[in-house]
């Protein structure tokens, strides 16, 4: 009987292993996934006024929920739907035609960056604002929604953050305009506010909502003249620059240049895509990618005269958007 009794519980003690790997082996938490994937190869497609853009001056592309396409061009304001090109100017509502950024807020509301302030379109009403409102300058390159809803606008003489009823500018130490241009900005997954400064001395400067830090080539940066900023999965800035680029990682500072394998040291645009690639687009019309080991070179654009690659996006399926000075659009779309 004792024999029996040990062979029973032997047996139910095998059970019990076997029922525990066998729960484990099939737990979708114990799947082992790729730390990385293998970037599909693309394939390009260029849109122009011949398909229904107002003008081939692409300054912002932006794709909303729905997966509109909305460009700013030198000419107005484009909306694409995968068919159609719809267009909007200074007739319509806009208040200048001169787009240089785009974004959405969390109620859908589009915001136009142009040369002469800000408009915002609810799909029906124009809304402009002004100096006379509020802004920092006339000239707004760049418009940024932070965590709590507001919305930052980089200009031409400082930072303009709008709450939906009051206007704040911040400026540099020196008050000069000349000091102040401010040519991206961009919130982090911590709420912090980055701003990409076009001036000689400024760099980079990052906004906790109480501190300013600024960055710049005495700290690693590789010039302090910035035109865009992009934030990776694994939260590292990268800086496009007038001399290369740079990455910081919190800590640590590593810049790259056309010895590295960058086609051009002048970064007008950059996008990170799904794959954690990094797309540079440059002042002489090369993209250059950046897989964190290779870099590759594309031009989609041989035959155009103007080749400036002035803005990058990612649209919601993952395709890449380039808009081209007097080029209009190249689109990337992954296999």
């Amino acid at each position: 009987m004792k024999n029996f009794n040990l062979l029973l519980l032997l047996a139910l003690v095998i059970g019990v292993f076997s029922a525990c790997s066998e729960d484990k082996k099939d737990d979708p938490s114990t799947t082992e996934i790729p730390t990385t994937a293998t970037t599909p190869d693309g394939n390009w497609t260029n849109y122009t006024t011949t398909d229904g853009l107002p003008g081939n001056d692409i300054n912002a592309i932006t794709a909303d929920s729905l997966g509109n396409i909305w460009v700013g061009t030198g000419s107005g304001i484009s909306k694409f739907d995968g068919t159609t090109w719809t267009n909007y100017s200074t007739s319509d509502g806009l208040c200048h035609n001169k787009v240089w950024g785009i974004t959405i807020d969390n109620n859908g509301d589009k915001w136009f960056a142009t040369s002469d302030g800000v408009s915002k379109f609810d799909g029906t009403t124009w809304t402009t604002y002004n100096t006379v409102d509020g802004l920092a300058n006339k000239v707004v390159y760049k418009i940024v929604v932070d965590k709590q809803g507001n919305l930052w606008m980089a200009t031409n003489a400082g930072a303009s953050k709008f709450d939906g009823s009051t206007w704040t500018t911040y400026l540099t130490t020196d008050d000069t305009n000349d000091f102040n241009i401010v040519r991206d900005v961009v919130c982090d997954d911590q709420g912090n506010l980055w701003f990409a400064n076009y001036s000689f001395n400024k760099g980079v400067s990052k906004f906790d909502g109480t501190t300013w830090t600024t960055y710049s080539t005495t700290d690693g940066l590789a010039t302090n003249m910035v035109n865009a900023i992009a934030i990776d999965k694994q939260g590292a800035k990268w800086f496009g620059t007038t001399d290369g680029v740079s990455k910081f990682d919190g800590t640590n500072w590593v810049n790259y240049t056309t010895t590295d394998g960058l086609s051009e040291n002048g970064i007008l645009s950059l996008v990170i895509d799904n794959y954690d690639n990094k797309w540079f687009g440059t002042g002489g019309g090369d993209i250059s990618k950046f897989d964190g080991t290779t870099w590759t070179t594309y031009n989609p654009n041989d035959l155009l005269i103007n080749t400036e690659i002035q803005t990058a996006s990612m649209d919601r399926d993952g395709n890449l958007w380039f808009g081209v000075f007097l080029g209009g659009i190249s689109k990337y779309t992954f296999e």
